[in-house]
């Protein structure tokens, strides 16, 4: 069985040498810089992992063997065309266990972040003042949350919001639009943990950003292209919204000439960190040990967490 790690991931020693075991395998230690780079890289193996290079169909459909499964070490995939490659034969694997405390645990962070005002009152400091009386917060029990995404994140953040005392609302797949939009206009801080799908449009878009009660916040932590995200920042501007923390957007990394960088710099309430929710150090450690499982089912002929 050939294995290729089409670009770095960092892995433990023992962890390699556990992978290095199962087959014939190939680690590189940089992305490629050409298409025909990334092409050949895929061509002739059986097992693909990749980590963060995009793979569009133009990609898929030159590989040359008999490529047979792309590994995606992360709960989400949409740099990868799962189509191109379900058309091509290749079955599409993702890791979607490795990260749920970490984002849970990071999404209830930036909620206590903006409701404390803790980044503007160090920012504060910072700058030479101290004046604890400019920044009254708001406590969180007996508000309402509305968990947008009721998978294995969306559920670890209700239990942790129901421990702190908050109401808790949720939606999935299967919630009608009428009762979605209940939820969003009704709750008093909004979080977002459902996978991006191209055809399925903004999740909070301009009705229903503009739906929201006065006063109430937006945090993301799944996909930036879920929101709309001009008219957030018209409800940010305007008062409407009391915060809002983003660990994602529509263009990474910021650009900081764009309405969303400009705005950066302007509204203390907007809180963005650069994509790092899934990023700790026991993440790490189960992202390998997840992705061992996935190369071990696809020798076996018996791929787990397929998703295309």
């Amino acid at each position: 069985m050939r294995i290729v790690f089409i670009d770095p991931l960092n892995l433990s020693g023992e962890q390699i040498r556990r992978i290095k075991a199962m087959g014939d395998t190939t680690f590189y230690s940089s992305p490629p810089q050409t298409d025909q780079e990334l092409i050949d890289r895929l061509s002739d193996n059986d097992i693909a992992v990749v980590n963060w290079v995009t793979l569009p169909d133009k990609i898929i459909d030159k590989v040359k063997g008999n490529l047979k499964y792309l590994i995606i070490p992360y709960v989400g995939y949409d740099w990868v065309d799962v189509g191109a490659a379900k058309n091509k034969g290749i079955r599409v694997l993702n890791s979607p266990n490795q990260s749920t405390d970490a984002v849970a645990n990071f999404t209830i962070a930036l909620l206590f972040a903006l409701t404390r005002k803790i980044v503007v009152a160090s920012l504060d400091i910072r700058n030479g003042f101290w004046r604890p009386q400019h920044f009254t917060g708001v406590e969180l029990s007996s508000k309402t949350i509305g968990v947008i995404g009721y998978g294995r994140i969306g559920k670890r953040v209700a239990d942790i919001a129901r421990s702190l005392g908050m109401i808790v609302l949720w939606a999935n797949s299967t919630t009608s639009i009428k009762d979605l939009e209940q939820i969003i206009s009704s709750s008093d801080v909004v979080t977002l943990h459902v996978s991006y799908k191209k055809t399925a449009g903004y999740v909070l878009d301009a009705k229903r950003l503009r739906s929201m009660k006065k006063g109430s916040y937006i945090i993301n932590t799944s996909r930036g292209s879920l929101i709309n995200e001009s008219v957030l920042l018209e409800q940010l501007r305007n008062g409407h919204l009391a915060g809002v923390a983003l660990d994602v957007l529509t263009t990474e990394p910021l650009d900081y000439t764009s309405q969303m960088g400009v705005a950066l710099k302007d509204k203390y309430n907007l809180i963005i960190t650069p994509h790092m929710a899934f990023n700790t150090l026991e993440t790490d450690i189960r992202r390998g040990e997840e992705l061992i499982l996935n190369i071990q089912s696809c020798i076996h002929n018996k791929p787990v967490n397929v998703v295309n």
